[in-house]
């Protein structure tokens, strides 16, 4: 075979095989919901009243002793949330915790602290690796709605 032949088979495989890889999705698999909320701790970066078109972040004027705590969804769902260097009261616990799922198919986050037996369901917003946004709706006041931004 001449090197010209060679040359066009071995650029026809090298073309067939791009053409094969096209398409495929990556080798590494879509984290699951459960993966991205459990493999690292979170802390609220943003908290926003909402009532019709106007709203507020009452994180910014939040008391620094809430805004140093840690988020960990645990795998076991368990939620664990750490104090942080500040407390609010020196007799808060270093911690609360309680149990949190995923319902509505895994669009709704519920989860419940400090014996709050019926806990709280928000609507999840944004699930990435970087970031969890959840919305608190109330049927109550449907005008209003409170949004919590987390972030690693």
């Amino acid at each position: 075979m001449s090197i010209k032949k060679t040359l066009i088979v071995a650029a026809c495989g090298f073309f067939a095989l791009a053409l094969s890889s096209c398409g495929k999705n990556d080798d590494k698999p879509k984290s699951s919901k459960t993966t991205l909320l459990t493999d690292k701790p979170w802390k609220i970066v943003s908290f926003i009243s909402k009532t019709g078109t106007e709203s507020e972040d009452i994180f910014k004027t939040g008391e620094q002793c809430e805004k140093d705590n840690v988020f960990f969804f645990k795998t076991d769902n368990t939620l664990v949330v750490e104090e942080g260097a500040t407390k609010c009261d020196a007799d808060d616990p270093d911690f609360y915790s309680g149990p949190w799922t995923f319902t509505d198919n895994e669009t709704k986050l519920r989860f419940s602290l400090g014996g709050d037996d019926d806990g709280i369901s928000f609507v999840i917003d944004v699930l990435s690796d970087t970031e969890l946004k959840v919305i608190l709706l109330y049927p109550d006041a449907p005008d209003y709605a409170e949004i919590v931004t987390f972030r690693h």
